[in-house]
């Protein structure tokens, strides 16, 4: 059961998503321009990239299994936001 039935608005969501992704690599490489917060950006992403992968794999199967797969979805993507949220928050203050 797909969560988009309609072929336009999954078209304007892969843009916004395409969007997002081109935003967050710009400011990626910006940050590792910066020799200070390069070892900081990068040893981030490596953890978030290497280490927490089958974690994140372990939880999510489970989760999607007790809840459902698209209220674990729409649950993990409102998360994910806040998470973001919060952090913007907090970066803005320093």
């Amino acid at each position: 059961m797909p969560l988009v039935h309609n072929i336009v608005l999954l078209i304007v969501l892969m843009i916004f998503e395409g969007l997002g992704s081109m935003a967050f690599g710009l400011i990626w490489e910006t940050n590792l321009q910066d020799p200070e917060a390069f070892r900081r950006v990068a040893s981030i992403g490596m953890l978030g990239s290497f280490a927490l992968i089958p974690v994140g794999y372990m939880f999510t199967g489970w989760f999607a299994n007790a809840i459902g797969g698209v209220s674990a979805m729409l649950t993990l993507s409102l998360l994910t936001l806040l998470l973001i949220k919060s952090a913007h928050s907090d970066n803005s203050k320093i």
